[in-house]
């Protein structure tokens, strides 16, 4: 099973950029094939070849907002509508619970299936949180 990271920094890339290698590391322990993606401004990622897709994004500010450019990024996207889906938000500021909300529409929007979603202070809660994603369907 092949998974793509999508990670998406608003205020520090260094942070969101553990925390997703923590989770591709973990991925790889269960044997699944995993890419990360940067989402940079002018790329445009391709999840045709992906089973299970994560997004990682920080909010900005305090104001409990997500990236602008996570909406147009996922517009953009083909191979997108369908895919299973984790909606990943690194911790920071008081209102993480509407962020990770408007990350979860966002990707929906686009007709992404989100079926898991975390909230993560560091590596090692994002560890735990691939640990524990419902990456493959039950049976």
């Amino acid at each position: 099973m092949r998974i793509v990271i999508l990670q998406i920094p608003a205020a520090r890339p260094a942070a969101l950029g553990a925390a997703a290698e923590a989770m591709a590391r973990e991925f790889r322990l269960k044997g699944y094939e995993v890419d990360l993606v940067a989402g940079t401004k002018g790329e445009s990622p391709r999840f045709a070849m992906a089973d299970y897709i994560v997004v990682a994004t920080e909010p900005l500010g305090l104001s409990g907002k997500i990236p602008p450019r996570l909406a147009d990024l996922l517009g953009q996207t083909p191979g997108a509508p369908g895919k299973r889906s984790m909606a990943v938000l690194l911790k920071r500021g008081p209102f993480r619970n509407k962020a990770v909300g408007r990350l979860m529409k966002a990707m929906e929007k686009e007709g992404m299936s989100v079926n898991d979603w975390a909230v993560v202070s560091g590596a090692r809660d994002a560890a735990a949180a691939a640990a524990g994603a419902a990456v493959e369907r039950d049976r």
